[in-house]
C-alpha cells in the first residue's frame, strides 16, 4: 500500500510538472510568435525610412542645384547693363500677343497629386516593389502634373530606370538621354549618363556605350556614378 502511495504521489507530482512544462512551452511559443510580428513590423517601418532617406536626398539634391541656379541669375542680372531707356509703348491697334500656359489638371482620383512629394513617393514606392507598369504611369503623370518641379528630373530618371528595369532599351536610352538634354545642371545628370551607358552596351552598342561613359568621367570625375563606370567598364 505505501509503494502504491509513493507511486500515485509521484504520478501526480510528475503530471503536474509536465504540465507546468506544456504550459511554459506554449507560453514561449506565444512569445516567440510575438516577437517574429514585432520583428517583422520593425523591419516594415525601416524599409519606409530607408525610402523617405532616400526621397529626402533626391530633395535636398534637387534643391541644392535650384538654389545655385537662382546665385548664378542673380549675379547675371546684377552684372547685366539696364537700358536708360523705357521701353515703348505699343502702336496703336496693336495688343501685346497673349502666350497661353498650359497646365496638367489632376483629376479627382488622385488626392496625392495635391502634393507633389506625396505624389513622387508613391511612384518611387511602386518602383520599388518591381510594379514598373504603374512606376511608370506615375512618374510620367509626375512629369506631366510638375514640370517645372525640383523632382521632375529625378522622376523622368526613373522613369528611365522602369524601363531598364523591363529590359526596354531603346526607350531607356531615349529616357536617359532627355534627363541630360532638358535639366543639364540637374543632379540627375551623371546618373543617368551612366545608366545610358549600361542601356547602350545592353543594347549592344559599345561605341556609344563607350562615348557616353568617357563623357562621364570626364566632366563628372568626382561622382559616385563615374567611380561605379571605372568599376565596370574596361574598354
Amino acid at each position: 500500500m505505501l509503494f502504491f502511495a509513493i507511486n500515485s504521489c509521484a504520478s501526480a507530482n510528475l503530471e503536474k510538472r509536465v504540465g507546468a512544462l506544456e504550459t511554459g512551452i506554449s507560453d514561449a511559443k506565444e512569445n516567440d510568435k510575438r516577437l517574429t510580428n514585432q520583428l517583422s513590423d520593425l523591419e516594415k517601418r525601416l524599409g519606409e525610412i530607408d525610402n523617405s532617406i532616400f526621397i529626402l536626398k533626391d530633395v535636398v539634391d534637387s534643391t541644392s542645384e535650384g538654389v545655385k541656379e537662382v546665385k548664378e541669375g542673380l549675379s547675371g542680372i546684377k552684372k547685366a547693363e539696364i537700358p536708360s531707356e523705357e521701353p515703348k509703348p505699343p502702336e496703336p491697334g496693336f495688343a501685346s500677343p497673349k502666350v497661353p500656359v498650359w497646365k496638367a489638371v489632376p483629376e479627382a482620383s488622385e488626392p496625392e497629386a495635391a502634393d507633389p512629394f506625396l505624389f513622387y513617393r508613391k511612384a518611387y514606392s511602386y518602383f520599388q516593389t518591381g510594379d514598373y507598369e504603374t512606376a511608370k504611369a506615375k512618374f510620367s503623370r509626375f512629369i506631366a502634373l510638375f514640370p517645372r518641379h525640383d523632382l521632375t528630373d529625378n522622376a523622368l530618371y526613373w522613369l528611365g530606370e522602369c524601363y531598364y528595369s523591363q529590359k526596354d532599351f531603346q526607350s531607356a536610352i531615349q529616357t536617359f538621354e532627355q534627363v541630360c538634354r532638358d535639366f543639364p545642371k540637374g543632379n540627375k545628370v551623371p546618373d543617368a549618363l551612366l545608366k545610358l551607358g549600361y542601356s547602350y552596351l545592353s543594347a549592344g552598342n559599345q561605341g556609344q556605350a563607350r562615348e557616353v561613359i568617357q563623357k562621364l568621367i570626364q566632366e563628372y570625375p568626382n561622382s559616385e556614378a563615374a567611380n561605379k563606370a571605372k568599376e565596370k567598364f574596361r574598354f
